[in-house]
């Protein structure tokens, strides 16, 4: 499987919320294996989109914290007031970005696997505005990819529109089932986010006995 970055692709990470549900501070910048959440995603995303990454944040006083804390160089927005949740990040996303696809993720996949995106960068179609893939019967939005052009349309002709649910009955979507996926990655484990301390503690204890289990394959 090709792993060049996807032509004319911005990433975009929602990076915005108040973290309610998270009960150690900034859920963004909470770490795993050694580097906080958001900067893994942002790694990760601008490895297979062509343009700097885009982080939506909620506040200047957010975005400071955050810059201090990534690594790679992004283009930062601040979310739209007239907006909540993630519309208020994506609304602010594509009045910046240029490109013809949007890679939408959230800050909370500390898991995301470039392989995963790729493979559903592939699925891109001119009659197609949004690639999402499913898992367990559950839909992953923020794990996706978006025609810009298509959203902004959506975005801008309906403002009363408030949650992705509802966006995405204007949209032209193709689901990605797990079923489809290669045997060489996880599909489920891509998509894997992190709401509470006790999801982030299973998520690491999963990254060490995956270090472990690949020690042991090598003596």
């Amino acid at each position: 499987m090709a792993m060049q970055p996807t032509d004319e692709a911005t990433a975009v990470v929602l990076a915005g919320g108040g973290s309610r549900r998270f009960a150690d501070g900034s859920k963004a910048l909470a770490t795993v294996d050694g580097e906080p959440m958001l900067e893994r995603v942002v790694r990760t995303a601008a490895s297979v989109t062509d343009g700097t990454p885009i982080v939506a944040v909620g506040s200047a006083d957010q975005r400071e914290g955050y810059a201090d804390a990534l690594d790679t160089a992004v283009r930062f927005v601040v979310d739209a007031g007239d907006r909540a949740g993630p519309l208020a990040g994506l609304e602010r996303a594509v009045t910046v970005a240029d490109s013809g696809w949007l890679l939408v993720l959230a800050c909370d996949l500390p898991l995301v696997d470039p392989r995963v995106l790729s493979w559903l960068a592939d699925h891109q179609s001119p009659e197609i505005d949004a690639i999402i893939p499913e898992t367990g019967g559950e839909t992953h939005p923020l794990h996706a990819w978006y025609r810009r052009e298509s959203l902004r349309n959506e975005l801008v002709t309906n403002p009363e529109t408030q949650s992705v649910r509802e966006l995405l009955d204007g949209l032209a979507v193709r689901p990605i089932p797990a079923a489809e996926r290669p045997d060489e990655f996880d599909l489920a484990r891509s998509v894997r986010n992190v709401n509470t301390v006790a999801e982030l503690r299973r998520v690491r204890q999963a990254i060490d006995d995956e270090r472990a289990d690949g020690e042991a394959a090598d003596r």
